[in-house]
């Protein structure tokens, strides 16, 4: 099998693996027979998309890269789609370690992958909302409603440039045409960049959901309604409980892991990144902080 076409198929399994997790969460109907729900809709957006092929190019392709590419956005397309009809069920419920988590894989992927004239101008723009994270872990103080959805706003905006980082190392991994062999890690990483991609993709279509756009088919008052219906999901969203500081020690020893690695080039960036997001999303919301200021029980979305 073609290089890139394996890679493409172990990142629709890390996307099809992610959807039957968050169908287990979403309507009764699915959680009851998740992955006989995935094959069927599986089924129906195959069927869907070879149509739409034949209808607007003609052919199917046959040619190896041209197959390669063509399953890449057959499963971005279903990670589309799925993850807008699962939103609900994928949409995490935060604290501010995780909000810490996804900043020091944010200024990770900046200050080594990102390059450009206005670095330094975004760094400044990128600097003051991630002070205001910094301040949050270190002052004991209940966030009012305005805050809470500011920060579950930042990290939607995170997520935003998680997901276009993933979008650019699947490109740069899975159409390489100097890679002659894979190795075990490569195939790791494809799995998980799917995962992370489908997580990434649902959270994002929240932030555009904030923006409360005019809509001819409804009067705007009603538009309103539903946008602030929306801000109170995701304030709902952010956990106000304290935790431990030793946790947000452990921030500084995430950056380092990450900074090292880079260094010394073990593993690609972009799955040691993944892997961050995953272990902290799964332990930072089951940690035993010290309720001071609330006692909402957080619960677990898988990642």
């Amino acid at each position: 099998m073609n290089n890139s076409i394996l890679l493409v198929v172990l990142f629709g399994l890390g996307i099809l693996t992610q959807t039957v997790l968050f169908m287990r969460k979403a309507k009764p109907m699915l959680q009851k027979k998740p992955v006989k729900s995935l094959i069927a809709l599986l089924a129906i957006y195959t069927i869907g998309a070879l149509l739409l092929t034949l209808y607007f190019v003609g052919v199917i392709p046959k040619q190896m890269d041209d197959v390669a590419g063509f399953l890449f956005l057959f499963f971005l397309l279903f990670a589309s789609i799925a993850s807008m009809a699962l939103r609900k069920a994928v949409l995490q419920k935060i604290n501010e370690l995780v909000l810490l988590a996804f900043a020091v894989a944010f200024w990770f992927l900046f200050l080594t992958h990102i390059e450009g004239m206005y670095k330094p101008l975004f760094a400044l723009i990128a600097f003051i909302p991630t002070l205001a994270i910094v301040m949050n872990v270190l002052l004991d103080k209940q966030l009012t409603f305005p805050w809470r959805v500011f920060f579950y706003a930042l990290f939607l905006a995170m997520d935003l440039f998680l997901l276009y980082f993933q979008f650019s190392a699947s490109s740069s991994t899975f159409f390489n045409p100097t890679a002659s062999t894979l190795g075990l890690f490569d195939l790791v990483n494809a799995f998980f960049l799917g995962i992370v991609s489908f997580y990434l993709i649902a959270n994002v279509w929240y932030l555009f959901i904030l923006l409360p756009l005019p809509d001819r088919h409804r009067p705007y008052q009603e538009v309103l309604r539903d946008w602030r219906a929306h801000l109170h999901l995701l304030a709902g969203k952010y956990s106000n409980r304290q935790s431990k500081f030793s946790y947000a020690v452990m921030m500084i020893v995430g950056g380092v892991l990450l900074s090292g690695n880079h260094l010394a080039r073990l593993l690609p960036d972009i799955l040691m990144v993944n892997l961050w997001l995953i272990v902290t999303g799964k332990f930072f919301l089951t940690e035993t902080s010290t309720p001071t200021r609330d006692h909402t029980p957080i619960e677990v979305q898988p990642l």
